[in-house]
C-alpha cells in the first residue's frame, strides 16, 4: 500500500498566507457593494416618504406635514432648530413631521423611516419596537420617536419653514434628506455623500466634499445661515 504523504508544516502556512491575502483583497470590494447597496436603499427609502407626504397634501389642501401648530392652525409652523425635522412623535403634543402619515394611513412601513447606513443610537428601528413605542435612548432629553431623516428642515434665521405648502416646492428644493449634523452623524461618510427627496417627491444621491467641509467648520445645528448653505450646495445651488 503506498504511502500518503501528508501536508507540510510551510505548505500549510502558504496556504493559510494565500487565504489571508484574499481576504484582505475582498472585503474593501465587499465594503464598497455593501454601502453602495445601503445608498441605493437609503434614496428608495426617501422616495417612499416623498410619496407618501405628496399624497398627504393632496388630502390637506396643499399643506406638508408639519410640527407643530401654534393655535392649530396652519401656517404658523417653525423649528426651535434642524434637529426638529427629524421627529416623528413626541410625547408632549403627539404626532410630527413625517409623523402625521401614519394615522392617516399615508407611510405604514416603519423601517423606510430608516437609513441602513445610520446606527446611532436613537436613530434606528429597534429603538422603537416593538413599533412604534416611544423611548428615550440614552443622551436625549425628550421621550419620543427619532426618525432617520430629516423632513422639511429648510426654515428662516427665526426658524420659520420656508417651505410648508406644495406650492413652495419647486422640484429641485430638499423636502427631505439624511441627517444634516455633523461629521459622527453622517451616515454615507465614506462618500461622502447625503441621499435627498425633492418637493416633486423624486430623491437621488449627492455627492458632496463641500457640504462635509461646512458641517465640519461650524456647528449647522444652531446656525440657520450655515445649515441652509448645506441644503444649497446639496440642491446644486452653490
Amino acid at each position: 500500500m503506498p504511502h500518503r504523504r501528508g501536508f507540510t508544516l510551510i505548505e500549510l502556512l502558504v496556504v493559510v498566507s494565500i487565504i489571508a491575502l484574499l481576504i484582505a483583497l475582498l472585503l474593501p470590494a465587499l465594503a464598497s457593494v455593501r454601502a453602495t447597496a445601503e445608498r441605493l436603499q437609503c434614496v428608495s427609502n426617501l422616495r417612499q416618504q416623498g410619496i407618501a407626504a405628496l399624497a398627504y397634501t393632496q388630502d390637506h389642501s396643499g399643506w406638508f406635514p408639519y410640527i407643530r401648530l401654534s393655535g392649530d392652525r396652519m401656517g404658523t409652523d417653525s423649528l426651535n432648530r434642524p434637529h426638529q425635522a427629524y421627529w416623528w412623535y413626541h410625547h408632549r403634543d403627539g404626532y410630527r413631521n413625517l409623523g402625521h402619515l401614519h394615522p392617516g394611513g399615508y407611510l405604514d412601513v416603519a423601517e423606510v423611516l430608516y437609513c441602513p447606513s445610520f446606527d446611532t443610537p436613537g436613530f434606528t428601528f429597534d429603538d422603537y419596537t416593538p413599533w412604534p413605542t416611544p423611548a428615550r435612548p440614552p443622551g436625549f432629553g425628550d421621550t419620543g420617536i427619532r426618525v432617520g431623516y430629516y423632513f422639511n428642515p429648510r426654515a428662516d434665521n427665526s426658524g420659520n419653514r420656508l417651505i410648508q405648502r406644495i406650492d413652495d416646492a419647486a422640484s429641485g428644493r430638499i423636502i427631505g434628506s439624511d441627517i444634516i449634523h455633523s461629521t459622527e452623524a453622517t451616515a454615507h461618510i465614506e462618500r461622502p455623500g447625503w441621499s435627498v427627496m425633492h418637493g416633486d417627491g423624486s430623491s437621488r444621491f449627492v455627492d458632496s466634499q463641500e457640504a462635509l467641509d461646512i458641517i465640519e467648520s461650524v456647528n449647522v445645528d444652531r446656525n440657520w445661515a450655515a445649515f441652509n448653505d448645506v441644503l444649497d450646495v446639496l440642491e446644486g445651488r452653490r
